[in-house]
């Protein structure tokens, strides 16, 4: 800095260590500086226009509290002219002063952070660009979250759309199967080998329900089938964690109208146990189940039921088990006549005979997949393996790209079947040649050459 010859920094500063503004200073300085233009600072020396001290100089910028003025000669005379000039027309100079405030206060109240943050919110404007907040995907244990375990996990199987019957010449079992729900503390078991139509009955009284054709106190009912492997695990409901089959348990208990399902009933039984406990599901149902608060249907196959449930005798004593045995021939053609209809609807594809020509095919399925010719102990029983053989017919139809099922489809799935041994194929591919002649003459059907598929 470059000091003057009086020693002093520069030529802006006076003896006495006050700032003189410079004149050409304020030639790079904006006219008013907009961060003093409400600053009120008062000097009995100085002219004042709108409460703003004036100088000579109207572009020097000034910084109060920092730097003094030291006001020059012309602007006394100024001054002392102007008080001279107020004190005649009776102003007084106090008049000019910045008057205080003296309202008393009120004491300043203490306030929560609820009502800090309920005064500021209204202010704040959110930015249009902003997004909402995303809420968490956790689940705290101790939050309420509450759910229905038979939505959630179940399916209402009288809610379903039949095409048909889905329990075709099965009356007897349904007649004992409705006896017993109607027995107080009672639930049913249905017992008999694989294939045999245990799940059919359940759905043909869910068929009856649906039409009303079942005692008033069943009508309105619901049928939830539910499998044991969605009842693994836990689940939080009102702010508990508990298993998912207790949760199942108290919901049935509350709700109103409810049978449960479970096909594979034996596998109830060491399902949820931890730790070698012994508390597994089916002592978890024991309780309700014997006080009749949950109507339970179960499905199992004598196999499983000889091995499993038996063991435990508190658990089967509370089921009446109802033995479901395989039908004979006659009726399992009916029952084959009466669901090709569902797999028509189910494939798109028509039986193109009338339904003398569909009986006939029908007797034959059934008369080919007989006990002594299917895989002993391996394959299903009928109705189920007759169904099957019959599916593929409609398989290979649409394989083909054809809308309606004829004797060739039949042909080449009697061909492939595999649920019988292979020399009783054999003989029924010869014998279909016979029954069958007239219609593989009408169509040209070449049975001479193999089916390679």
């Amino acid at each position: 800095m470059n000091n003057n010859q009086n020693g002093y920094p520069n030529n802006n500063m006076s003896p006495n260590n006050m700032y003189i503004p410079n004149q050409n200073m304020g030639q790079n300085m904006p006219n008013q500086n907009p961060q003093y233009q409400n600053y009120q600072y008062y000097n009995p020396n100085m002219n004042y226009q709108n409460n703003r001290p004036v100088y000579n100089n109207q572009n020097v910028g000034i910084q109060p509290q920092q730097q003094v003025v030291q006001p020059n000669v012309q602007q006394n005379n100024e001054a002392n002219e102007f008080h001279e000039l107020l004190n005649k027309v009776g102003i007084k100079e106090e008049d000019f002063m910045p008057k205080e405030d003296i309202t008393p206060k009120e004491p300043q109240q203490t306030q929560t952070q609820e009502e800090i943050i309920d005064e500021i919110q209204p202010e704040i404007t959110p930015a249009t660009n902003m997004q909402p907040p995303q809420q968490s995907t956790q689940t705290n244990d101790k939050s309420t979250v509450t759910f229905s375990v038979l939505e959630r996990y179940g399916e209402d199987i009288t809610k379903k759309t039949y095409i048909t019957n889905p329990a075709i010449a099965r009356e007897q079992e349904i007649s004992k199967l409705i006896l017993v729900l109607l027995t107080p503390d009672k639930s049913a078991c249905l017992v008999g080998k694989p294939g045999i139509g245990k799940t059919a009955i359940v759905e043909g009284l869910a068929y009856r329900i649906l039409n009303d054709n079942v005692p008033n106190i069943l009508k309105g009912y619901s049928i939830i089938n539910i499998a044991t492997s969605s009842l693994l695990g836990e689940s939080v409901s009102d702010g508990e964690r508990d298993s998912r089959i207790q949760l199942l348990v108290n919901e049935v208990m509350k709700s109103d109208k409810i049978i449960l399902f479970i096909d594979e009933i034996h596998t109830l039984m060491g399902a949820g146990a931890k730790d070698g406990s012994a508390l597994d599901f089916a002592n978890i149902l024991k309780p309700a189940l014997a006080r009749g608060n949950v109507k339970l249907i179960g499905a199992t196959t004598s196999d499983e039921y000889e091995r499993y449930m038996i063991r435990d005798r508190a658990f089967i004593r509370r089921f009446e088990k109802i033995d479901v045995a395989e039908p004979d021939i006659p009726t399992t053609v009916k029952i084959l006549m009466g669901s090709y209809p569902r797999i028509e609807k189910q494939t798109g594809v028509k039986m193109g005979y009338t339904d003398y020509v569909k009986e006939r095919i029908m007797t034959f399925i059934v008369e080919m997949t007989s006990e002594y010719k299917r895989y002993y102990e391996v394959s299903s029983r009928y109705p189920d393996i007759s169904l099957a053989l019959l599916s593929k017919a409609f398989s290979f139809a649409m394989f083909e790209n054809s809308d309606t099922v004829k004797i060739k489809h039949v042909w080449m799935a009697v061909c492939t079947c595999n649920s019988i041994y292979p020399d009783s194929r054999t003989k029924e591919i010869e014998r279909f040649k016979t029954v069958f002649a007239d219609l593989i003459s009408e169509e040209n059907l070449d049975v001479n050459t193999p089916i390679d598929v």
